[in-house]
């Protein structure tokens, strides 16, 4: 109860807090996009920055934690696929977004203020080496999955510069790369851009709860029932029961690997999965729908993870 009180209450009261903003019209129409933006190119890169800066390397890319948190997700991510083909026949641009909304946790936006609240700032590491799966190596598999479906007959090596390009600018990548290079540079930090990335980071957990908040208040809780249901199943039950497995046979149940991949793998839908489903015009509604449901649910299921754990 305790951990409830002082980590989950806080984390999903700024969440309710942009849901109640939206929903009332307080910022305007338009506030959503731009703090969304705010916190993507700006506030959430800087605090991964100096993450990455101070953090020791071999903590980002730490053999048993890479294992428990991918393997889990490999998974989900057959089952999707396998009971998306053969029970509701999609095809494969259908089947990537469907991927998404199963394994794609909101790790950015959820995942760093909830584990460092937890499990404080030596976990942070762990959080950006997900950060980094789920946003280059995961998100640009879907859209591989897309644009091979949608582009078949001009070629897989098109395809593949294109998602790379996408994948080199996104500034989730590009910052917490910036800050292992620095680091690795032995240059020390100077003074002002030091204040400036402490400033501009500590805004990155509270704004980015709040523009959750607001762009759940704005998805419509549509889309098929059965799908969304599946989905959500997937996301908050079988991927944590499977991290837990997996954190058994590794033997790291009980140490700090373990509880952070056991949390990450236990968070929503992320709202990549809509900007795929958004973008490619696939699946939209079951999507979003899928983000709202998971988000709310996971008020219980969560907070139910860091009380046990």
């Amino acid at each position: 109860m305790q951990s409830i009180l002082n980590v989950a209450l806080p984390v999903f009261g700024l969440i309710l807090a942009g849901y109640i903003a939206a929903k009332l019209k307080l910022l305007g129409a338009s506030s959503t996009e731009a703090l969304n933006k705010f916190v993507y190119y700006f506030a959430l890169p800087a605090m991964l920055f100096l993450v990455m800066f101070r953090a020791p390397l071999e903590r980002v890319v730490d053999r048993e934690f890479l294992i428990a948190f991918c393997a889990p997700l490999g998974v989900v991510f057959v089952i999707t696929v396998v009971w998306g083909r053969l029970v509701w026949r999609l095809r494969l641009a259908d089947l990537s977004v469907q991927s998404l909304a199963s394994c794609y946790g909101n790790v950015g936006y959820m995942g760093v203020p909830l584990v460092s609240l937890a499990y404080g700032p030596e976990a942070l590491p762990y959080v950006i080496a997900a950060t980094i799966l789920t946003g280059s190596i995961m998100f640009g598999a879907g859209i591989m999955g897309v644009e091979a479906d949608l582009r078949s007959g001009q070629g897989a090596l098109k395809t593949f510069v294109g998602v790379l390009g996408t994948v080199a600018r996104n500034p989730l990548i590009v910052a917490p790369a910036a800050g292992a290079a620095w680091a690795l540079s032995g240059v020390p930090l100077f003074g002002p851009l030091k204040t400036f990335a402490e400033l501009m980071g500590a805004s990155a957990s509270p704004c980015a709860l709040f523009a959750l908040g607001m762009f759940l208040a704005a998805q419509p809780l549509r889309g098929a029932l059965a799908e969304v249901t599946w989905l959500t199943v997937l996301k908050l039950a079988v991927a944590p029961i499977a991290t837990y497995v997996m954190l058994v046979i590794l033997g790291e149940e009980h140490s700090l690997v373990g509880r952070v991949a056991l949390l990450l793998n236990a968070l929503p839908t992320g709202a990549g999965a809509f900007v795929l489903a958004q973008k490619y015009d696939r699946l939209v509604a079951q999507t979003s729908a899928t983000i709202l449901v998971s988000t709310i649910l996971s008020v219980l299921t969560v907070s139910a993870l860091l009380a046990v754990g």
